[in-house]
């Protein structure tokens, strides 16, 4: 049973800011489409993949990239995406109309646009696929977070003391944060590629401690 140890707050004012925070991400994310140069943006995300050669290994490193490049021409071609819209907002205006032949002026954001939408596309399949791969290195360490959630319960129940709503808010936020995180990994780009390969661990065990204490409180109540 909860003990409540401080009054319940308003938590209107803190999905305001986390409604706030999401909002400002997905308007960075399509900032970012808009004017960032795409050449520069590429060649970003070509050295994140060269760089996650070294982390993986060769073997790893050619399976990756061969999933990645079937997964993007099936996102990209098969499903008729690039077809029905990229293509559709790139092309010129065959509209008389004085006003429509205004709009041509945005032809060139239109095009940044539609080619920053593709790398972020590749980038957002193979960063998928990185950390798929580092999650299966990884099941080991999932493995004894599990295990030792659930034995430290077992062996030492009487040190728990009580769950507190501070703590459960403490669980919330920071399960929220890994959320958030990852939104910004999967869509950002890489403006330091070394340090790119590595963040997917990152995240991974931070998902498994936030599991591990998930796993113990829950056990509280069972």
């Amino acid at each position: 049973m909860l003990i409540d140890d401080e009054p319940l707050k308003d938590r209107s004012q803190e999905e305001t800011k986390t409604r706030g925070l999401l909002l400002f991400i997905v308007l960075t994310i399509f900032t970012q489409l808009l004017v960032m140069n795409p050449n520069y943006f590429n060649a970003l995300l070509e050295q994140e993949v060269k760089e996650a050669y070294l982390a993986l290994g060769e073997t790893k490193w050619i399976n990756l990239t061969n999933r990645t490049d079937e997964a993007f021409i099936f996102v990209l071609i098969d499903s008729g995406f690039k077809d029905r819209y990229l293509d559709k907002i790139t092309r010129d205006t065959e509209n008389p109309n004085p006003i429509a032949k205004k709009f041509e002026i945005l032809l060139p954001l239109a095009h940044r646009f539609a080619n920053n939408v593709q790398v972020v596309i590749y980038q957002f399949i193979h960063r998928a696929g990185l950390m798929m791969d580092w999650f299966w290195l990884l099941v080991p360490f999932f493995i004894a977070q599990i295990a030792s959630a659930v034995y430290y319960w077992r062996i030492r129940a009487y040190s728990f003391g009580t769950t507190t709503k501070a703590r459960m808010l403490i669980l919330k936020k920071f399960s929220k944060t890994i959320l958030l995180i990852g939104l910004i990994y999967f869509l950002i780009p890489a403006f330091y590629p070394p340090a790119s390969p590595y963040l997917p661990v990152l995240m991974l065990i931070g998902l498994g401690v936030l599991m591990k204490k998930q796993i113990k409180t829950f056990q509280k109540f069972i």
